[in-house]
Parts: C-alpha cells; sequence; structure tokens
C-alpha cells in the first residue's frame, strides 16, 4: 500500500521484553522507548514472545509512561522453545495488519511468532517489506568484548533456531543485526544519571530498571558499561539508509553445529550457529549489519531522553 514520503513509516515490534526484572537485559526496553520517541514511524502493534504475561505487564507500563498515541499489544507463545506450530492472538493480530497496511517488522526476539505467521497466514505474511532480528554474526566471529573472557550467546537465535531458518528460507526479506552491529555502541553511568534526572513521568522508574543490568557487567564482566544490543536492531528500521549502519547486501547465510562457545549460559557440547560469509555455497541470503557508527550513540540517548 503507497503512502507519501512524509507519511510515518508502520511498523510492528515483535519482543520478548523483560526490563523489569532487576539484573535481567533491558535492551528490548530500550528500542521500545526510542520506537515511541520516533515521529517518523507509527506503530501499528507489539507482539509478545516467551514469558508473555511479564512482557505485557511492564510493555503496558512503559506505553503508559511514553506513548503518544494507542498502540496495542498481544501475547505470542510463552516458551519460544515450544512455540513452533501454535496459532497465537499475537499471530493472528499481525496478520489482520499485514493484511490491512505494508509493514516494517523489527523483530528483537526469537522467531517464533514470525515463523508461525509464514505457516498460518502466508499471503498476510507477504506484506512484510522489511525484516529484521537481533541474531546473527560473521562465519567465526565470537561474542565478547574487551576485557572480558565471557562470550555471550546469540540468545534470539538459540532460543529457536528452527524458526529462524524457516524465516530465512522464506521470500521475506530478511536483516540480521545483533552482536557485532551494537557492539561498539555502550551506555556508561553517566548516560544513566541522564535518565535519572530527565524529569519526564517514568524516567526514574526507568533508571531503575537499567542500573542492576549495569551493576550486573560491572561485577561479573568486569566492564564498566553495557551494550545496548536492540537498538542497533531498531535503528535499521527507524533510520533507514543512514549514515549509522554497514551492510554486507544479499550475504549468505547457514546454519551451522559446532562447539559451545559459550556453555556458561547454556550447556551442552555443541550448539547452532547463524552465519553469513561470503564463502558459503547456500542460496539462502540476507542483509548484515556488521557495524554501527560510534555516533549513533548519541542518536540512542536522544531518543531516550524524548529530544
Amino acid at each position: 500500500m503507497a503512502t507519501s514520503d512524509s507519511s510515518p513509516r508502520k511498523i510492528w515490534i515483535d519482543t520478548d521484553i523483560i526490563f523489569n526484572k532487576p539484573g535481567q537485559e533491558v535492551d528490548d526496553g530500550l528500542a521500545l522507548m526510542m520506537a515511541l520517541n520516533n515521529r517518523n514511524v507509527e506503530i501499528r502493534g507489539i507482539s509478545l514472545i516467551h514469558n508473555v504475561d511479564n512482557g505485557y505487564r511492564v510493555t503496558k507500563k512503559l506505553l503508559d509512561f511514553y506513548a503518544r498515541y494507542p498502540i496495542p499489544v498481544y501475547k505470542g507463545t510463552d516458551d519460544a522453545r515450544r512455540g513452533a506450530g501454535k496459532k497465537t492472538q499475537a499471530v493472528e493480530e499481525l496478520a489482520g495488519a499485514l493484511e490491512k497496511d505494508d509493514l516494517s517488522v523489527i523483530a528483537i526476539g526469537p522467531a517464533t511468532n514470525i515463523a508461525n505467521l509464514i505457516e498460518f497466514y502466508p499471503d498476510a505474511a507477504q506484506n512484510i517489506n522489511d525484516l529484521v532480528f537481533c541474531a546473527g554474526r560473521q562465519k567465526g566471529a565470537v561474542f565478547t568484548t574487551r576485557g572480558s573472557t565471557t562470550h555471550f550467546p546469540d540468545y534470539n537465535f538459540e532460543m529457536d533456531p528452527q524458526s529462524m531458518m524457516d524465516v530465512i528460507k522464506s521470500d521475506i526479506p530478511v536483516t540480521l543485526s545483533g552482536y557485532e552491529a551494537s557492539s561498539s555502541i555502550f551506555l556508561k553511568q553517566e548516560d544513566l544519571e541522564k535518565i535519572r534526572k530527565n524529569g519526564r513521568k517514568g524516567d526514574r522508574w526507568v533508571y531503575r530498571q537499567l542500573q542492576p543490568w549495569m551493576d550486573r557487567w560491572k561485577n561479573e564482566l568486569n566492564i564498566n558499561g553495557f551494550i545496548p544490543f536492540d537498538t542497533s536492531t531498531s535503528g535499521h528500521v527507524l533510520y533507514p539508509g543512514s549514515r549509522y549502519f554497514h551492510y554486507y547486501r544479499d550475504i549468505p547465510v547457514a546454519m551451522n553445529v559446532r562447539e559451545n562457545d559459550s556453555q556458561n549460559f547454556y550447556g551442552g557440547d555443541k550448539k547452532p550457529y547463524l552465519e553469513v560469509s561470503h564463502d558459503f555455497k547456500t542460496q539462502d541470503t540476507v542483509d548484515f549489519v556488521y557495524k554501527t557508527a560510534p555516533e549513533y550513540k548519541q542518536v540512542v540517548m536522544e531518543n531516550l531522553l524524548g529530544k
């Protein structure tokens, strides 16, 4: 469906948001806050995947604080590891929204809801004009940071690898913007203090959710600051064609199984890896964000502060 250049881009957010449990990851909440502040997009709906009851509560809380217009929230599968092949409210409502409008989809959780959409509503799924996941890596890349020996998992992919591959093997255009895209952006203690002192309804509550995550990175990883992973994923949609993101276009992608490099998060000797490489012979391709410009951090902060 055609829109004028001045019309906000219609988007949908699919998320496994936690945000309100001290010491657990906060990235989905930050990505949602960025989208709520961005006047170049209109959020048509939010679907939840994994631990959806808590996700519903915290999403509604953030919307009460920061939404400028009504945004519906729908529950998907409660356990992404066992959610394939299930028709949920989230899948039905996303399909209904796509039957009305072409949408860009920011998928910052496991791919379960999107794979189920493709299975049950393949015609509606064709109206996704841009689908971005926080997942994937270049062949052989390790998810770690300077000064730490910890290897992070590719969480969203590893929770439901088959659903991700089902989506990639569809003919929906997929972009991967995960760890490598976001690893140059760190939020520091002084950034959290700016949020705490910002003065909007909700800012002090948000600060109280972020501080335990900051403390965990310091205490467990010996890192002063944390990477807001999903903000680079959402940025692909919020700032299309911008100078902030560097891409490999139409690069081959494959799932490879080898030694588990993040056993501190999940057990098992081996695990699947979602990898891109021009060396792969597969016909499956994606666009891959391999780097984010350092100045994107200022964009993140301006959005989080409502500027």
